[in-house]
């Protein structure tokens, strides 16, 4: 059984109940809407698709805040040819291979000659030669692909386009009108990105975890504060390679997850995880690498973008990270992970209690932990902590059900509500007994309160043999 968790982009390769239903066989944990491509009507049929083949998986919505990004092309896609001439223009058309629309209509006012212009997170580098009223003209250095609505990057240049624009706006009704779980914000530079978003959803009374991405140099200034408002983290590799030099991304990586476990909050890691698989039915040896780094690094999630959305091995994917992870998952040095956090314990009383729940479980070899929690904040501290073996939640509360699918090593199961401590301990030999992994004479230990449901009241270590 995995810990770390799959967050799969959904799109047209998946877009119907057969292969979302095998895809969540073979794995995926949360869905992932991407709100840059599709209308509204498109991304609700996908929401009823998902929750009629399981209504318990979480869907995150993923914004598309100030990303400057380039329209559409008659045939989708065209080939760019180094040295040829290449336009961009603010008015709306439909382009060709000599000329695309983009979205930003003062970007003609905001550039200058010799500018660098990226499209597709990097993969394609022009040059402005020139610009004539509205159109940009520019000079192809490095060729190759281009699709429909990819993004753009301007190197050097400081738009100051608001992290929430109108269409984000319009989004967040649509998330909450479909009553979606997870909303990430794109572009974040500063913790004020997060509270403007989060005062939204308080005023139009939806509160759900908010996701940062974090893709701009100004996000790693502010690092630490936006870690503290945010209820998670993406760690965007595609556009903070761009922002930042290549050889810096891996080590930003590390901080950022790193940080992450330090404060208690999930980490999702994104961008080219299995970037050959949109195209090829086995990874290229880097990218396993790549996942087993990450997994050493500490991160909750690994999240799949094209190779889930349009590639053309969606469900061979999803088995070859869950094949990853299980096998890495085997050699991640556990005792050590957890005696090197214990400085950042201090004297927080229930983070100690899970710390002892942990280093108890390596000690007698125990099969599982089992936490009954209000908020899920229990079930964090443990996973925080990394045991070797899975963390079983129980909780009376729906959205602490899908609030915690995103943290590494937590099982989720909704339970009656608890009222007295004969409830708890009936509910956690119940559910332990269902489970197909653990056997007669096997050890569990079980985390709750004195006090059932009470909030934050986690005093109560026990160990059973089944």
């Amino acid at each position: 059984m995995k810990k770390t968790k799959i967050v799969a982009t959904i799109g047209p390769s998946i877009d119907n109940k057969n292969k979302i239903k095998k895809l969540i066989k073979e794995g995926v944990d949360i869905f992932r809407l991407n709100l840059s491509h599709g209308d509204h009507s498109y991304h609700r049929n996908l929401i009823n698709l998902i929750r009629e083949v399981d209504e318990t998986i979480p869907i995150l919505i993923d914004l598309c805040g100030p990303k400057l990004r380039i329209g559409k092309f008659e045939k989708n896609k065209i080939f760019l040819e180094k040295g040829d001439k290449f336009t961009l223009t603010t008015k709306k058309i439909i382009g060709n291979k000599d000329i695309v629309s983009i979205s930003y209509k003062n970007l003609n006012k905001k550039i200058n000659k010799n500018d660098l212009i990226l499209l597709d997170d990097g993969k394609i580098k022009l040059r402005v030669v020139d610009i004539k009223d509205k159109s940009i003209i520019t000079k192809i250095i490095i060729g190759g692909e281009l699709s429909n609505n990819k993004g753009v990057n301007i190197i050097g240049k400081n738009l100051s386009i608001p992290s929430l624009t109108d269409k984000d706006k319009e989004d967040i009704d649509f998330g909450i009108k479909e009553r979606v779980d997870f909303i990430a914000l794109s572009f974040v530079k500063t913790k004020d990105d997060i509270i403007e978003l989060k005062d939204i959803l308080k005023r139009k009374n939806y509160q759900i975890p908010v996701v940062a991405k974090i893709e701009k140099k100004e996000a790693i200034r502010n690092l630490k504060q936006i870690i503290d408002i945010s209820d998670g983290i993406m760690v965007a590799r595609g556009d903070l390679g761009v922002e930042m030099p290549l050889e810096e991304v891996s080590i930003l990586q590390k901080k950022i997850i790193k940080e992450c476990l330090l404060k208690g909050k999930f980490s999702i890691l994104a961008t080219q995880i299995l970037d050959s698989m949109v195209e090829k039915s086995s990874p290229t040896r880097a990218e396993v690498s790549d996942i087993t780094n990450a997994i050493f690094d500490g991160a909750d999630s690994l999240m799949l973008s094209s190779e889930t959305a349009t590639g053309k091995y969606p469900e061979i994917v999803i088995e070859t990270m869950r094949k990853i992870s299980e096998r890495v998952e085997k050699e991640l040095p556990y005792l050590d992970i957890i005696l090197s956090m214990e400085k950042n314990i201090k004297d927080d009383t229930i983070l100690s209690i899970c710390y002892s729940a942990v280093l108890l479980s390596i000690k007698i070899k125990a099969k599982i932990i089992v936490v009954t929690t209000e908020t899920g904040r229990t079930a964090i501290n443990v996973s925080r902590f990394r045991p070797k073996v899975p963390i079983l939640a129980l909780t009376p509360n729906d959205n602490v059900v899908k609030l915690l699918r995103p943290f590494w090593g937590v099982i989720t199961k909704k339970t009656d509500r608890f009222y007295t401590q004969d409830d708890i301990i009936n509910s956690i030999n119940k559910e332990v007994r269902e489970l197909d992994f653990i056997k007669k004479g096997d050890l569990f230990i079980s985390l709750s309160g004195i006090i059932p449901g009470l909030p934050g009241g986690t005093n109560m270590i026990k160990v059973d043999r089944i």
